[in-house]
């Protein structure tokens, strides 16, 4: 089970009851650390830092934590691209099942990054085969045409070669 960072305001007082272990933090910079996957993040936290933009989640999967339910939590949600959010007054089961779908989305994202790496790695030894003479493990025509095509490109631009 992945960490979990809960971002709250200082100001905000006594302990928070989430039916789950979880590291609390109060300063911005903790967000970007690559050690937590899924940030809670109350709403008092996001209101009073106006620099935040959506870009410091983009790597995360952030929950909402609001005191109350209200039409601004949605809002906040849709202006920060947040997974979602829940309230002190939601069930233990509702903010579970919340929280069980964002882990979900998380071991997706792992699991998509992890098949790019494959495709990645795949894509480099289909050009090796399709490049280089499998017999003598030099260059082949492919090659040499690839390269003509692309120094006279160059050249054009830089008006070497008409």
């Amino acid at each position: 089970m992945e960490k979990i960072l809960y971002c709250r305001d200082k100001s905000s007082r006594g302990n928070v009851k989430l039916p789950f272990s979880l590291d609390k933090t109060s300063k911005l910079q903790d967000i970007s650390c690559k050690t937590h996957d899924l940030v809670i993040i109350q709403a008092q936290f996001l209101r009073k830092r106006r620099q935040l933009k959506p870009s410091h989640f983009s790597d995360k999967i952030c929950l909402l934590h609001c005191p109350v339910e209200s039409r601004d939590n949605l809002k906040l949600v849709k202006r920060f691209g947040l997974f979602g959010y829940f309230t002190d007054q939601d069930s233990r089961a509702d903010i579970s099942f919340k929280l069980s779908q964002a882990r979900q989305l998380v071991s997706s994202k792992k699991q998509i990054a992890r098949l790019e790496a494959v495709v990645l790695e795949k894509d480099k030894k289909i050009e090796d085969v399709i490049l280089v003479d499998p017999l003598t493990g030099c260059y082949n025509w492919r090659y040499f045409w690839i390269c003509y095509w692309w120094l006279r490109s160059t050249g054009q631009e830089h008006e070497y070669c008409s």
